[in-house]
């Protein structure tokens, strides 16, 4: 909904972040927070990051075949972040496939804002969603998008009271996109082509507003939250302005409902959105999504970043993914990291946010490094 994960407002997300952006291992356990707290009179159990027992961050396995590897995805969503050793088998080749880190040695811990340990990420959904006629998952949804209901529709509002941050989230994700655009489409990709792009979860434009528009054509807006997208349609230009950049199209549907026209789309935008989506839903919207990429087209998703396994927001009904758990339900997509980059700016007691740049294809290697061969090849004097 192009907003920032701040459910209960910046003083819980103060909270929040220093509690449970930790590293969960077997051991080790974390007072929880007084209602109270903030930055300046957090306890030192909140202050203080208890560091991963003497050897976790070397369990990775060593990569399995790939129908093993899948056979456990469905089983454990998601994988502690830990910095693997030099000599662990992430770090000596970091171009291995993503299917090839298996989660079979390991558990992923999480929690939810009440301070609840789960074991695993199954647990979690088991318990929030169920595993029968679909009513709890209904409901999910349903409680989702009645909190964001009774959020004003404002850059303060979306951004849960962060609206300062609007300029740096913004910066960030130009200098993002414009390295992308080059990337795919060349560097004078503005002079020539009719682009057109898809802000997924756009809650009020923002980022159609101050970013989109600018660099697109079209652009197209989804959002399940009525006023919002009502304000959206309110702000953004459209047909009836004489302008080579407008709004076309306003979807006031969820994603987990929602499919985009077909080969419409050169960049298809989730941003502050996609944790609303339970696990099957995510890799679901991704796979009908892909039919509305041009052929060179790319998905970017942007996102809060739990340093180990995830964390459960009880009020907005949202969950806060590791990197590695991202990068399993990518591969669950079918879907390829292109390019990543980390948000900067933010403030330090919010979690940390990620960009992600993804392909239907292989992604080429642009400028393939020269073989040792090729490299100190004798040159022929003449």
């Amino acid at each position: 909904m192009g907003r920032i994960w701040t459910p209960g407002g910046p003083q819980f997300v103060s909270r929040k972040h220093k509690y449970f952006d930790q590293i969960l291992a077997p051991g080790i356990s974390v007072a929880p927070p007084r209602r109270g707290d903030r930055d300046s009179s957090l306890s030192p159990a909140l202050q203080l990051a208890s560091p991963p027992p003497e050897g976790l961050p070397g369990v990775f396995p060593t990569p399995g075949d790939l129908s093993s590897t899948l056979s456990h995805l469905q089983l454990c969503p998601s994988v502690l972040e830990f910095e693997p050793r030099r000599d662990s088998p992430i770090a000596r080749n970091r171009s291995q496939p993503l299917l090839e880190v298996s989660c079979t040695t390991m558990e992923t811990r999480g929690m939810d804002s009440t301070g609840r340990e789960f074991t695993n990420a199954e647990e979690m959904w088991r318990e929030q969603i169920g595993e029968e006629d679909g009513h709890k998952k209904r409901q999910w949804y349903s409680n989702g998008v009645g909190y964001w209901e009774g959020v004003e529709a404002s850059i303060d509002g979306v951004l849960g009271g962060y609206g300062h941050v609007n300029g740096a989230d913004i910066k960030g994700s130009e200098g993002f996109l414009k390295t992308l655009l080059s990337d795919r489409l060349g560097p004078d990709f503005a002079t020539h082509q009719r682009l057109v792009a898809l802000d997924c979860g756009s809650g009020i434009g923002r980022v159609s507003k101050n970013l989109l528009l600018r660099y697109f054509n079209e652009v197209d807006l989804v959002e399940p939250v009525t006023h919002f997208i009502e304000a959206a349609r309110e702000s953004l230009p459209d047909d009836s302005v004489l302008d080579n950049h407008k709004a076309v199209n306003f979807y006031c549907q969820p994603l987990q409902e929602f499919t985009p026209e077909a080969g419409r789309y050169d960049v298809i935008w989730v941003q502050w959105c996609i944790g609303q989506l339970v696990d099957d839903d995510f890799v679901s919207f991704f796979k009908r999504a892909k039919v509305g990429l041009k052929p060179n087209g790319l998905f970017i998703l942007k996102e809060n970043i739990a340093k180990a396994g995830f964390v459960l927001d009880k009020e907005d009904h949202s969950i806060t993914r590791s990197d590695l758990y991202f990068k399993e339900l990518f591969n669950q997509c079918g879907l390829h990291l292109y390019k990543s980059k980390d948000q900067k700016g933010l403030p330090n007691e919010l979690f940390a946010v990620k960009m992600y740049a993804l392909t239907t294809n292989i992604p080429k290697r642009a400028h393939a490094a020269k073989t040792r061969s090729q490299t100190f090849k004798p040159a022929i004097i003449t």
